[in-house]
Parts: C-alpha cells; sequence; structure tokens
C-alpha cells in the first residue's frame, strides 16, 4: 500500500496551467493515504453490535431504552402528584418487564 501512495504522490507535477487537475490528484492521493492509514467503520457495525456479550439482544436494548424513558418521565414530573405516582406505577412495570432479561442464560 505505501508503494501506490509513493507513486500517486511522483505523479503530482504543480504547473501554473492546470492547477484544477493537480489538485484533484493531490486529492487523490490524500485519499488514498487516508484510506491505508486509518479504518473506517460504518454505522451499521456499532448499531447490529453495541454490547459485547452474546446474551445482549435486541430486545433488551429496546427494553432498557423503554425503561429509561420511563424513569425520565417520572422523575421530571414534579409537581403534580397524581401523575407523579401514575407515572412512577408506569415505570416500574416497564422495568418488571427490563430486568428478568439481564440474567444471563449460559
Amino acid at each position: 500500500m505505501t508503494r501506490q501512495i509513493a507513486t500517486k504522490n511522483r505523479e503530482i507535477k504543480l504547473s501554473k496551467t492546470d492547477t484544477g487537475q493537480s489538485t484533484h490528484k493531490y486529492i487523490s492521493a490524500v485519499a488514498v493515504a487516508f484510506g491505508a492509514a486509518f479504518r473506517v467503520s460504518t454505522v451499521g457495525d456499532r448499531a447490529l453490535n453495541k454490547r459485547s456479550e452474546p446474551w445482549w439482544t435486541g430486545e433488551i436494548t429496546l427494553l432498557r431504552k423503554k425503561a429509561i424513558a420511563m424513569r425520565r418521565k417520572y422523575q421530571g414530573t414534579r409537581n403534580v402528584e397524581n401523575l407523579r405516582h401514575e407515572r412512577k406505577l408506569q415505570y416500574q412495570e416497564g422495568n418488571r418487564h427490563y430486568q428478568p432479561k439481564l440474567t444471563r442464560k449460559t
């Protein structure tokens, strides 16, 4: 890969009349060097396997997000006691569905 980068760098010859083409060659050489030096990851790789544990599933991720959202709603309700109590019960119910899924099945 380093030979290819060196070859691309040698091809770049700056001239006063053809700056557009030499700029394009320079950008291409930088892109090749960047591709050789850095690993570019896609969003899909991270989204599919967010956790390293094999027992962690997409269902658990969704339950976790719902439980956290319900907790935030419950904790954010401060003035209306009836609504706060109702949201507390909703959070506890959502958490009851989430917690058992966390037990590891080996």
